[in-house]
This record gives C-alpha cells, sequence and structure tokens, in this order.
C-alpha cells in the first residue's frame, strides 16, 4: 500500500473518549503499535463488548495494512471482522460503517465503499468524527478523491473546531491538494500548534515540507523544535535522522538518532531495515550487519537483505587485515550476492552497485577475470563511473592481488590520464605481480612526463633488472647509467639502489669478461660499503686484473 500516507488520524491526545482509547491512541501516535494492539485487543473483549471498542480494534488493523505490506489481507481480513461484529452490537454505531466503507475504498470498490459512507453520514451527521474518518479513507488513494475527502474533513472541523488532529488532516489533504504550494497546509499545522503548544506532530510536519523545498536549516528548526516540545514523540527522531543523513555535517548523527527512534518505538520491520540501510551508508558496516542478522531471522527471503548485506560483507572484509576474517566476509558477500540476484527475478531491475560489487566479491574470491566481467558491466550502465577501477586497484594492491590490480589501473587510466604517483604505483602493482615487461611500459610513462624525475629511471632500471635475470643481456644499463647521474648528487640519500646498479653492472661485466671494467664496479661498492660480502668477494678474485 504505498499509497497510504496517514498512520493514523485520531491519535493524539484525545478527551472526549474512555482514558484506555486515548491511551491505545497515543501508542499508535508514537509507534508503539505492539502496545496499541494490546490495548485495542483488551478493549475489544471486555464484557460487555461494546461497538465503540470494536471499531477501534478495526481501525488499527486497517491502521497496520499500510504498514506492514507482507500482511495487508490479513490485516483488512481482522479489521472487517471487527466493524461486522461491532455492526451486530450496534447497527446505529456509524463509525463502523465509516471502517466497512474504508475497507472497500482500499479493495477499490468505490461503488459499496461511497454506500457505506453515506449511511454513516445520515446516522452520524452531528458528529465530527464521522466527517473526518470519512475524508482520511479517500486520503488513503492519495490524490484520487481528494476533492471529495476536503468537503467531509472541512466539516469535521467545523463540527469541532478546536480539534488538533482534525486541523492537521486538514493541513494534510491541502499538501495533496496543493502540489507545490504548502501554504494551507502550514496555516492549519500552525493552528493546531497556537492550539496545543506540545503537538511535535505539526512541526514534524512542517518540517518536512521544507525537506521538500530542499531547506534543511529550516526543517531541522522545525524537528528541534518537535523534539524540545514532547521528547516522548518517537516518529520525530526517525524524521530527524533521516535529515541528518542528507546534511553531511550532521551524517554521524543519523544512525544513533534512528537507533533513539528504534528504542522508543516498536521498530517494525520497516524501520529496521531502514536502519540497516543508513548504518551501511554510515560506514557503520558491523552494526549493519549485525542489524540485517537479525531481520533475517524474521524474514529470510528478503531479496532487499542480501543485497545489503553482500555490500556490507565486502567493505568490512575489504578493511580487515585479519586474513581469517576478511576471507570468511568475502566468502559470504559472494554467497549473499548470488542469492539477491537468485531472487531478482527480473534482472534489468539490477543496478550498477549490483554488478560492482558482485564483480569485486568474485575477485577477491579468487575469479579475477570472471569479476572484471561484471565490473565491466558495472561501468557500461554509466561510464563516467571509472573511478570504479581505482578503488578496485587500490583495494586490490592492498591485498597484494597484484596483476589484478595493474589490470584495474589500466582501465582506469584509459579514461583518466595518470599522474606521476599514479604511474609509480600501477607500474609497481606490476612489478609486484613479476610482470616487468608491462612494468617497464608504465615506468617509462613517467620518463616522458617527467624527464628529471629520477623514480622513473630507477623503476625502469630494477624492472629491466628482473628481466635480465641472468645478467647477460645489460639492458637495464642505460637505466641505471641515467638513474646514477641524478643519485650520485646525493649519494648518502641514495646509497642502498647505487649499489644496486653498481652491483648489476658489475655482474654483467663480469660476464662478458671484460673483468677490468668489472672490477671498477666492485670497488666502487666497496668504497661506499666495505662490509659488503659480494664486492668482497668478487675483488678477490679479480685481484690480478689490472
Amino acid at each position: 500500500m504505498k499509497n497510504l500516507i496517514l498512520p493514523v488520524a485520531f491519535v493524539s491526545y484525545l478527551s472526549v473518549f474512555a482514558q484506555t482509547i486515548d491511551e491505545g491512541l497515543k501508542y499508535m501516535d508514537i509507534e508503539q503499535y505492539a502496545n496499541a494492539r494490546k490495548t485495542f485487543y483488551t478493549l475489544a473483549n471486555k464484557t460487555p463488548q461494546t461497538a465503540e471498542n470494536l471499531y477501534y480494534l478495526g481501525d488499527y488493523y486497517i491502521v497496520m495494512s499500510g504498514i506492514d505490506s507482507s500482511l495487508t489481507k490479513e490485516y483488512l481480513d481482522s479489521a472487517k471482522a471487527a466493524f461486522i461484529k461491532a455492526k451486530a452490537i450496534d447497527p446505529k454505531y456509524a463509525m463502523n460503517l465509516v471502517g466497512l466503507g474504508t475497507i472497500k475504498y482500499l479493495a477499490r470498490d468505490w461503488d459499496s465503499s461511497k454506500v457505506y459512507y453515506e449511511n454513516a453520514i445520515k446516522m452520524g451527521k452531528k458528529n465530527a468524527r464521522t466527517y473526518a474518518k470519512i475524508g482520511e479513507g479517500y486520503l488513503y488513494k492519495g490524490k484520487k478523491d481528494i476533492d471529495v475527502a476536503i468537503p467531509q474533513i472541512a466539516k469535521a472541523c467545523e463540527l469541532d473546531a478546536k480539534n488538533t488532529d482534525y486541523m492537521i488532516l486538514l493541513g494534510d489533504a491541502y499538501l495533496i491538494k496543493d502540489e507545490g504550494n504548502a501554504t494551507r497546509a502550514v496555516k492549519q499545522y500552525d493552528m493546531a500548534v497556537a492550539a496545543n503548544p506540545k503537538l511535535t506532530k505539526a512541526h514534524i510536519k512542517k518540517g518536512k515540507i521544507w525537506i521538500q523545498a530542499r531547506n534543511y536549516k529550516a526543517a531541522l528548526d522545525d524537528y528541534n523544535k518537535g523534539v524540545s516540545a514532547d521528547p516522548g514523540y518517537a516518529p520525530a527522531y526517525r524524521e530527524r535522522a533521516e535529515l541528518y543523513f542528507k546534511l553531511k555535517d550532521y551524517r554521524d548523527k543519523a544512525s544513533a538518532e534512528y537507533k533513539k527512534y528504534l528504542e522508543m518505538s516498536d521498530g517494525n520491520y520497516k524501520s529496521k531495515a531502514r536502519y540497516a540501510s543508513i548504518l551501511y551508508k554510515n560506514n557503520e558496516y558491523k552494526a549493519a550487519l549485525d542489524q540485517i542478522s537479525a531481520l533475517f531471522k524474521i524474514n529470510p527471503d528478503d531479496r532487499a537483505l542480501y543485497r545489503l548485506s553482500a555490500y556490507c560483507a565486502y567493505e568490512l572484509g575489504a578493511a580487515s587485515k585479519d586474513t581469517v576474517e576478511y576471507k570468511a566476509l568475502f566468502s559470504k558477500g559472494l554467497a549473499d550476492i548470488n542469492k539477491f540476484i537468485e531472487l531478482t527475478k527480473d534482472t534489468s531491475k539490477l543496478i550498477l552497485y549490483d554488478y560492482e560489487y558482485l564483480g569485486k566479491l568474485m575477485i577477491r574470491n579468487g575469479m579475477d577475470s570472471l569479476g572484471f566481467i561484471q565490473v565491466m558491466k558495472a561501468f557500461r550502465m554509466d561510464s563516467t563511473r571509472f573511478d570504479i577501477f581505482k578503488d578496485l586497484a587500490t583495494q586490490l594492491n592492498d591485498a597484494k592481488k597484484y596483476k589484478a590490480a595493474g589490470d584495474a589501473y589500466s582501465v582506469y587510466f584509459k579514461y583518466k590520464k595518470p599522474g606521476l604517483n599514479d604511474l609509480l604505483s600501477w607500474g609497481r602493482c606490476y612489478y609486484n605481480a613479476e610482470n616487468f615487461v608491462l612494468a617497464d611500459t608504465v615506468f617509462n610513462q613517467i620518463i616522458k612526463q617527467k624527464p628529471t624525475e629520477i623514480l622513473g629511471y630507477k623503476w625502469r632500471a630494477l624492472a629491466n633488472d628482473r628481466i635480465d635475470k641472468d645478467g647477460k643481456s645489460g639492458i637495464a644499463i642505460p637505466h641505471y647509467t641515467k638513474y646514477l647521474e641524478l643519485a650520485n648528487a646525493d649519494p648518502a640519500k641514495y646509497k642502498n639502489d647505487i649499489i644496486r646498479a653498481y652491483t648489476y653492472m658489475g655482474k654483467y661485466y663480469l660476464n662478458t669478461k671484460e673483468f677490468k671494467k668489472s672490477k671498477e664496479y666492485w670497488q666502487k661498492i666497496a668504497a661506499i660499503d666495505p662490509a659488503d660480502q659480494n664486492a668482497q668477494i668478487v675483488l678477490k678474485q679479480l685481484k690480478d686484473v689490472k
């Protein structure tokens, strides 16, 4: 029931009913639905039974049918049973006809609904509640019958001008009718606050209007006023949590605020799922997974939960340094994302992030090639998201999956020109993956971009050194030579790499039997580090060379 816009119309602190009914309505208002049900159920089963008590139980079920859509039919069946029983007890009690009319209206049986409503007015034409509840019934379908709803609610306000619930209900109707213009709605909410300064609900409704206008500061002001007026009004914390999440400076408060709402209210399934989503978006992945785990016990087939669980498992695993932990998380994440896809009948509903996380989870589970295919699917859905590959490369490099990290950089830099540090990171991925030819190609780009940058020559030399593993081709010599020209300007700083350059050259000339030239390089090493064992050994062998 996506269009059910009002949790309940008459839920404030009414004085015209018995106190126990008033308590039940208050529980509904602060979203403690279990306590509300207990109250209304107890009242409805009192001896003797009354039509009024049965009506409120039925109305409770109507409200719940919109809150938990998985049980809509069961709730409406229970509501109908309560109204029929009440009608049998007191056929002249108009409100039960209103309830039966609303059930027909929700079932799209417009003609029958209209008959019930008309008969209810005949019985209770001087009763403000009758008109207000009929108006509320029409609001359940949003704009469809708004022109019918408004006169009914206005009549209720005329008959009971001091009732703040009717003022708010009329404001809700105006908000639907005057799309894009909230003037009349705000006026009604202000009237309600003037009549009852502690009426938090009116402040919250005004705040939501400001949010639609993207005036978040004004919205926060109204929300804060609402919480100050009645700190026990649970929905205010939920709405403030949602607003905090929109505001970057307050985002860290969002999950705490939502948690407070859940503690104060019943914390229905939908709200708990939303809380898990906020925890994920707030980078609180462990807390989100704990919440998801609890929700799975209630509904193990919730498709959206598997998606969220997979996302959280990946992020938590990527942040973990514990091998056992992150392997378990990546395994769980892959199982969850696969389950989510299995439950998704229409694959056209899969979004970019589904393919992105599927790909990253596959790669983290050793399926690099298949994983890249999925990440590429994500990228094709939005070619501006080439940052996917940079993030992936960084994480894969941290996980020591160097070849995959280098390949991710390769895709990324097709769309964004790399800087010197980017090239160094990219080249070192291939170097650490022992793909020295590709590494050399990348390091060469550093030199082209900045010919005076010493790191380009150093890493080209190192890559070619590893390509020439037997030290017989000498392909690293030009790069070491250029490196040494720059490094010898500060030999103390580059001592170890200078020794490595001389070592390569010494070995090469030793292999080519140019012993005199080889000896020169070993002597240079010994001059820098007399304790170098390689130099000591070779110089002993070449002591007679002149």
